[in-house]
């Protein structure tokens, strides 16, 4: 019985193989819609962060206290391809005007979670510019809703004001996290699929204090 079998009886996920899909960014919402995505039968990915696996990213990125201090590319990788046989390619490095259009030749479809203003703007100009088809993950820990929006119709927010102390330092919760992440996932199966290509608001409410 394939491992496929519950997707498969929804839609048509043969679609998603041998799609080249590049994730630029592998923390919170990169790692788990990576898995979200291995998981329905994409197999081919390529990652882009130039962090690494620290301590305070294990609560909510898809990474094992066994890879602390790996690049998350490497983390992330090795656990697509150990797990779900996927293929990958990895670029343990900073995405800049130099280096994006080589790092996104190929690419059938782009998966945007940096969070910085700086990396995102990059990434936006080079995707419209050079037509990679670019869909935008993020979270606003501040006011609990997550987003995701295709390039077309990307406003890229500026970094918080908190980003002044530690990036890693912004509010979230794991529960926003994964439903963010199904959301970005349920837009690249969809724009495979069915060609469509569609942003959502994703609320939640405030955590119990």
């Amino acid at each position: 019985m394939s491992q496929y079998l519950h997707e498969s009886l929804l839609r048509d996920i043969a679609k998603l193989k041998d799609k080249t899909i590049t994730l630029a960014g592998c923390g919170a919402l990169g790692s788990w819609t990576a898995e979200y995505l291995a998981r329905a039968g994409a197999d081919n990915f390529r990652l882009i962060d130039k962090d690494r696996v620290e301590a305070h990213n294990l609560g909510a990125q898809f990474h094992y206290k066994h890879k602390l201090g790996a690049t998350k590319v490497n983390s992330l990788g090795q656990h697509l391809y150990k797990f779900h046989g996927s293929r990958v390619e990895v670029h343990p490095v900073e995405l800049n005007t130099r280096n994006a259009e080589s790092l996104l030749l190929g690419s059938d479809v782009v998966l945007c979670t940096f969070d910085n203003h700086k990396s995102r703007q990059i990434l936006q100009d080079v995707c419209l510019e050079g037509q990679f088809p670019c869909v935008f993950g993020g979270m606003n820990g501040d006011h609990w809703y997550g987003h995701v929006e295709w390039a077309e119709n990307y406003d890229n927010p500026p970094d918080p004001a908190h980003y002044a102390i530690d990036p890693c330092a912004y509010p979230l919760a794991i529960s926003l996290v994964t439903v963010t992440s199904a959301y970005l996932y349920e837009a690249a199966v969809r724009y495979f699929i069915f060609d469509e290509k569609k942003g959502a608001r994703i609320p939640l409410l405030e955590p119990l204090k």
